[in-house]
């Protein structure tokens, strides 16, 4: 079996998304936010575009990635604002997710129009 093989199988594509989250815990915990931060952009998406399998659908993959990657800027950008203005932690990630979420609600809604 090779490495694309491998990457195909939901359950391994599951797994390696979660090492680099515990990771990234694991790090910023022990005092190096930066090279947490550097592996939670680590575009996990990519292991999903080697298993699709129809070059249009990986071609749309693609160009809504760009779209959700500006959305998740917009929401980092909220957050930064939000975390020099909030004390409170879970309300600053609460305000995030429902950014992210409100957002990428917008940008499903008028996709069809993109494409």
């Amino acid at each position: 079996m090779n490495l694309v093989e491998l990457l195909q199988k939901p359950a391994v594509n599951a797994i390696i998304g979660g090492l680099i989250i515990y990771l990234m815990i694991y790090l910023s915990n022990l005092g190096n936010p930066i090279l947490g931060a550097i592996l939670s952009g680590m575009p996990v998406g990519l292991l999903g575009l080697i298993a699709l399998e129809n070059n249009d659908i990986k071609k749309k993959y693609s160009t809504s990635a760009i779209y959700i990657n500006i959305i998740i800027v917009i929401m980092w950008i909220i957050n930064n604002y939000n975390a020099t203005h909030i004390e409170n932690t879970s309300y600053i990630v609460g305000i995030g997710f429902a950014a992210w979420i409100i957002l990428s609600i917008i940008y499903y809604t008028f996709s069809k129009h993109l494409h």
